[in-house]
């Protein structure tokens, strides 16, 4: 009895990690290489809707041109207890 209690709970650890753990460093991943391959001119849009060009880079900001003369910096980090809350994105096809 005791061994089965314990094998069933190694399978729902197993079971949690496989759906949602794995994903979800899979997707932080992808995101974080997407995000040290932009550059300047990439179209892209944030995480709020805002659809811009990239005028600038730094290491803890990106600097989008949204209109003429319009720009606005946004985070390019994780922030806010691990969201990206105003992160950039989705880039464009190039």
């Amino acid at each position: 009895m005791d061994g089965s209690i314990f094998i069933f709970i190694a399978l729902m650890g197993l079971l949690l990690w496989l759906l949602l753990i794995r994903p979800q460093r899979q997707q932080a991943r992808r995101h974080q290489e997407m995000l040290s391959s932009l550059k300047v001119g990439d179209e892209v849009v944030t995480a709020g809707g805002i659809y811009g060009e990239v005028t600038a880079i730094d290491d803890d900001r990106v600097q989008l041109e949204i209109d003429a003369d319009v720009k606005v910096a946004v985070s390019n980090s994780f922030g806010f207890g691990g969201h990206n809350a105003c992160v950039v994105f989705k880039r464009f096809a190039d």
